[in-house]
């Protein structure tokens, strides 16, 4: 490679399956492995793997305000919908898959009672004020943890953070890093340094 030549670039998939492997310090082996295992498998996008479009089309939605594309890829173009859909197939238990189903399933019903057909179906303030009032419940002093929108949102910073574009782009990456500096001073506008070892307590 000559001195003026870009750094190799992963693809979403290895910095997934990289991640999976490392999340094994939180996850346990097994499930690490199940989880790599489950990103390896190509990915049909004509067709959600597990969610059903109604579903699949809520969380697009969902993950579109949470991560929008800005001056950054957004979550949507980054493959956060389908990563997170090729999860639920294949390496989440069926108490998760349950919760997925019955959150999501909870989120379009509020839409419903604001006035739109669905949440995607909501115009984008519809959209906005009800994933800031489930922000809100979510965190809450007194809320429970286990609260569905908390876990959704550390889905969606996990996949997003793991992909291309969000560990090289809205990150920033280096295939070999250099010695070990344990305080970096940062510009305004610096982007964070991407690393494998996150897991959001998932």
């Amino acid at each position: 490679m000559t001195e003026d030549s870009a750094p190799p670039r992963m693809t979403r998939r290895e910095a997934l399956c990289r991640a999976a492997a490392l999340l094994g310090l939180s996850l346990g082996t097994s499930q690490a492995a199940t989880m790599a295992r489950a990103l390896a498998v190509p990915v049909d996008v004509s067709a959600p793997a597990f969610l059903g479009r109604a579903r699949f089309r809520c969380l697009e939605a969902v993950v579109d305000v949470l991560i929008p594309e800005t001056g950054t890829p957004g979550a949507v173009s980054a493959g956060v919908p389908v990563l997170i859909d090729r999860l639920l197939a294949g390496w989440a238990s069926a108490e998760r898959q349950a919760r997925y189903r019955t959150g999501l399933d909870e989120i379009d019903r509020r839409a419903r009672a604001d006035g739109a057909a669905d949440f995607a179906g909501a115009t984008d303030e519809q959209r906005t004020s009800l994933v800031r009032a489930l922000d809100a419940e979510a965190y809450a002093p007194d809320a429970d943890g286990r609260i569905f929108f908390r876990e959704l949102k550390k889905m969606a910073l996990f996949t997003y953070f793991s992909s291309e574009a969000g560990a090289t782009i809205a990150l920033r990456y280096q295939a070999i890093p250099g010695d070990y500096q344990p305080c970096l001073s940062l510009a305004k506008d610096d982007r964070a340094w991407f690393w494998l070892g996150f897991s959001y307590d998932l």
